[in-house]
């Protein structure tokens, strides 16, 4: 799996100018990672992160929405380098733990298991 970002700066308003950052991202899956992906529909609905973008709006994505990608001007807008860092760690994390899920998967279809204490 790989997380494809790529954050620009433009300057935004009529009057008053403003800096803002966008950042397009799309998350490339393997394609054995394609094959759990579309044989467990769920996984798109997942949390994948959360993020404060331009005006103090707060939203969450999921593993789908970055999957599909934000480019061009769909990309995401933030007013801070802070509120743009914070998102992409929150993506970094979130692209560690769909690996997780994903190797989970991988040993629930490899049959039982056995744990030694």
């Amino acid at each position: 799996m790989k997380l494809h970002t790529d954050v620009t700066e433009e300057m935004r308003g009529l009057i008053f100018k403003k800096k803002v950052l966008r950042m397009a991202y799309r998350l490339e899956l393997s394609s054995e990672e394609e094959v759990k992906y579309k044989a467990h529909p769920e996984i798109a609905k997942f949390p994948m992160a959360t993020g404060t973008f331009v005006g103090n709006y707060k939203q969450e994505c999921n593993v789908g929405d970055v999957v599909r990608g934000r480019t061009g001007d769909l990309a995401s807008a933030f007013d801070s380098i802070g509120n743009q860092a914070a998102f992409e760690q929150a993506l970094r994390e979130g692209c560690a733990k769909l690996k997780n899920y994903f190797d989970r998967i991988g040993q629930i279809q490899s049959g039982p298991s056995t744990v030694e204490f």
